[in-house]
């Protein structure tokens, strides 16, 4: 059974379970060419079989308490992905990562789901420090940490490898608890 993060409107952020890999996996390859031009893991992910792997991979990060991977559900549709790609409980701090279908963007979903994780990031994991790491190009991704209010601390050069071979920069945000409102 899922877990239910959060439900407001249409949104709900819920855990994933095994049997959601096929669902999972209908909407990575319905929207492979625009994200593995970012991420990286698309274009490694060809089935079923390699959702099932990266979700038990989830699972048993989960349970360490070192990530948490949520599905965005709009209107009971499986529309995307936000999560804490890393959680330090020693330092407090936890790396927040997202992708949304493409026909979804544009709608203020993703603001609202990652909205609702940092609540959860600084309210439930007590973190104090959240951060979002974005390719340079990447304009719809950068937009989520500026509109959430995030400080863009500075630009890692030539850090990250995607598609092609080819190293980008990314922009750097952080968003510390005092930071956020309450």
């Amino acid at each position: 059974m899922n877990e239910v993060l959060l439900k407001i409107e249409d949104i709900e952020l819920k855990t994933f379970s095994l049997d959601e890999a096929n669902k999972l996996y209908q909407l990575i390859e319905k929207n492979r060419d625009y994200m593995g031009e970012w991420l990286t893991w698309v274009d490694k992910t060809k089935s079923v079989k390699d959702v099932e792997k990266i979700m038990q991979g989830w699972s048993e990060r989960r349970e360490k308490g070192e990530r948490i991977h949520f599905g965005i559900w709009y209107q009971e549709k499986l529309i995307g992905v936000v999560s804490f790609n890393s959680i330090d409980k020693d330092c407090r701090k936890g790396s927040i990562g997202y992708w949304l279908d493409s026909d979804y963007q544009g709608k203020g979903i993703m603001t609202k789901s990652c909205e609702c994780l940092i609540e959860y990031g600084f309210s439930d994991l007590n973190l104090h420090r959240i951060e979002i790491s974005c390719a340079t190009g990447n304009r719809k991704s950068r937009a989520i940490p500026e509109r959430l209010g995030f400080t863009e601390e500075g630009i890692f050069r030539e850090s990250e490898l995607i598609r092609g071979g080819k190293l980008v920069d990314n922009h750097h945000y952080a968003l510390l608890e005092q930071d956020w409102k309450k």
